[in-house]
Parts: C-alpha cells; structure tokens; sequence
C-alpha cells in the first residue's frame, strides 16, 4: 500500500512564499502606477465636465454665445466663475495663488519655480480654486480679443504629490463658445517630460484620443 505524504515541509513553504514575495516585488510598482493613473485619469475627467458644464450653464445664464461677453473677461471674473460654478473650497488671487496649488511642480524630472513665479511664464493666471473633489484649477480671463481663450491649470489633486506635469498637472484652453481643448498637440506629451512649452501640454489630448486612459 501506498504512503503519501501530507501537506508540505517547512522548506517547501518558505520557497513558495520567497517565490510569492518576489513574483508581488515585481508586479506590485506596476499595478500601483496603473491604478494611480486611473485614478488621475478619472478626476481629469470628472473636472474636464466640470468646467464644460460651467461654461455652458454661464452662457446660458449671460444669454450670449460669447464667453467675451460674460464677467469672465472682467478683472475677478474667473474667481467668481470658479466659485459659482466648480463647487470650490477655497478660492485664491492673484498674489495668493499658493493656498490653492501646488507651490512647486516638476517637469523634466526637476522641480521648477515657486508657482507665483511660474505662473506668470506658462499661463498667466490670475485665480485659482480648490474643488470639492479634491482637484485645484486655476485661470486666465478669456481677454484674447482674437480667440476669446483662457488658459487653465488643472491639478486632478490638489497640493498633493507628485505635482507632475502630465501626471496630475495638465493646461487646456477654456474657447470663447465654452469648448475645451489642449494648448498642444498630442505630439508634444512624450517620452519623460510629459510636455511641451504649458505645463503637460499635449497630455491632455492624449489622454482623450485614447478614450480617457495614460497610456503614456
């Protein structure tokens, strides 16, 4: 009669779990990035129909087709856009614009200038809120006489890390009929910087042309 051993030895056990530890070593990074991508991916989304339901809601309200022709174009008007409509928890001005964002963000790995400083370089904003669901924004007023265009921030976490350009940072342009889209083409989000000449220009396109998914 046959004797079969039952279970398995300490040996055995500990070279499963040696092997299980490595196995989850090696795919664990992995599926944290996936689903922290998701994650930025899914806020973008949720704030990218915040400002377009916003925009619309204001025409609507101003009776005009022209976002030139609201108190967006007015010296405080993207504050009280943002306030009335984004469901914010903080609004800031210009001066101030820190409680609101990030104080730094990186971009080609390094980290740039104090934002007040930054600001005024890539996109000139004058107010910046932060939202209920935890993203922050900030705006230009549309005074472009010639494209009507406001230039926005959008951080889908607030102050929190990694403040990346393509990551969690992206600037689109708000348009004069209450569109959006990117400030570049898709193009210019690639390899490691994540950008062209606006914070994570580029990315934001991307991102929509892959049906809402970093694949970067």
């Amino acid at each position: 009669m046959l004797n079969f051993k039952k279970g398995f030895t300490l040996a055995e056990t500990l070279i499963v779990i040696a092997i299980i530890g490595i196995v989850a070593a090696l795919t664990l990074p992995n599926v944290i990035d996936n689903y922290k991508r998701k994650v930025y991916v899914s806020q973008l989304q949720r704030v990218y129909n915040l400002i377009s339901n916003a925009a619309a809601n204001l025409l609507v309200e101003q009776d005009v087709d022209d976002l030139r022709d609201t108190y967006l174009a007015e010296e405080g008007g993207p504050a009280r856009f943002m306030e009335k409509y984004l469901h914010t928890t903080n609004v800031c001005r210009r001066g101030n614009l820190s409680p609101c964002m990030a104080s730094v963000y990186t971009q080609n790995n390094e980290y740039a200038a104090d934002w007040r400083i930054t600001q005024l370089k890539y996109a000139n904003v004058t107010d910046c809120a932060t939202l209920a669901i935890g993203a922050s924004v900030c705006m230009s007023p549309t005074l472009d006489e010639l494209s009507g265009s406001s230039f926005m921030v959008i951080d889908v976490n607030g102050k929190e890390e990694p403040n990346k350009a393509g990551r969690d940072l992206f600037t689109v342009m708000l348009h004069k009929n209450g569109s959006l889209s990117d400030t570049e083409s898709p193009g210019s989000c690639s390899g490691g910087d994540y950008g062209g000449t606006y914070i994570g220009g580029g990315c934001f396109s991307k991102i929509q042309n892959a049906g809402w998914k970093m694949d970067y």
